[in-house]
């Protein structure tokens, strides 16, 4: 049995300069194997960033992996200007603030280099949580085909060579 589930995040990176953008995450989380899952907290990640002027529409590939003290995002895609990007997102869950910890995240972004290019904050907003917890369902797979065929057309017009946000349903 595998584990999948879509998850949306929205916020603010802040750069060197302070200048302010807002970022985007549609992502899907998937474990083939639950009990592999159970062992080690460690899904894949699949998704779209939106994160101008760092990307205007990006596939994204990562990690996900859920810890007792914190969940760690790990993605990677290539920005408009052709650089490949790393974010690097945490979650910290405590029982003494469960919502408050699962819903929000610091971000960081990085060069090729390894070099942090922006920081900032996500959140998953509490409308969303229906549509959430309905990615969970097992055979209930129609957010995370949704997101796949939005992520491989996007990903067609940039091997295309077209404008990304023309990759739009």
């Amino acid at each position: 049995m595998d584990l999948c589930f879509v998850e949306t995040m929205r916020g603010t990176l802040i750069d060197g300069g302070r200048r302010t953008y807002a970022i985007e995450l549609r992502l899907k989380a998937f474990a083939p194997a639950l009990g592999r899952f159970l062992h080690d907290g460690r899904t894949e990640l699949s998704g779209i960033v939106r994160a101008a002027p760092y990307a205007t529409a990006a596939p994204a590939k990562g990690t996900l992996t859920l810890g007792l003290r914190e969940l760690a995002y790990r993605l990677e895609f290539r920005g408009d200007d052709g650089q490949i990007y790393a974010l690097h997102g945490t979650k910290y869950p405590t029982p003494f603030a469960p919502v408050r910890s699962m819903t929000a995240m610091t971000v960081r972004l990085l060069d090729a280099s390894g070099e942090p290019c922006a920081v900032g904050r996500m959140h998953f907003r509490l409308r969303d949580l229906g549509g959430f917890v309905a990615s969970w369902i097992p055979g209930s797979r129609r957010q995370q085909r949704a997101l796949d065929v939005e992520r491989r057309r996007l990903e067609r017009h940039l091997l295309d060579g077209r404008n990304p946000t023309d990759a739009s349903p």
